[in-house]
């Protein structure tokens, strides 16, 4: 069986949770990084009872997050949910910055205008 060693969720829209149950309970994830929120949904429900089903507690950012695998650094962002007065579903997203050698990445899940701002500062 393959695995998977870090499974980053941005946040719980359909899009961006929908599929994670299934990969939970087919591939041996290791570790589950998710914003530090609940979701009221059939998704994020089957989600959480996939990683319940299968012994996984995830790591719910409260700070950020910086992690090493093999020579990829990733540092993820943690939201702040009880910050956000508009789209506070996207602007929760989790935003993972990778750096490969002299290659870098900026995953932003849905962040919108409050996030963004969050972040520049």
């Amino acid at each position: 069986m393959e695995t998977l060693d870090d499974l980053i969720i941005t946040h719980y829209d359909q899009d961006h949770v929908g599929g994670a149950a299934k990969v939970i309970r087919k591939v041996g994830v290791q570790t589950v990084i998710a914003p530090n929120y609940i979701e009221n949904s059939s998704k994020y429900e089957k989600y959480t009872t996939a990683m319940s089903d299968t012994g996984i507690m995830p790591i719910l950012l409260t700070k950020n997050m910086t992690f090493t695998l093999d020579d990829v650094v990733f540092t993820v962002y943690a939201s702040h949910p009880e910050n956000y007065t508009k789209n506070k579903d996207n602007n929760s997203s989790l935003v993972v910055w990778i750096e490969h050698g002299e290659n870098t990445f900026l995953f932003m899940g849905d962040a919108m205008e409050e996030r963004i701002t969050e972040l520049m500062q």
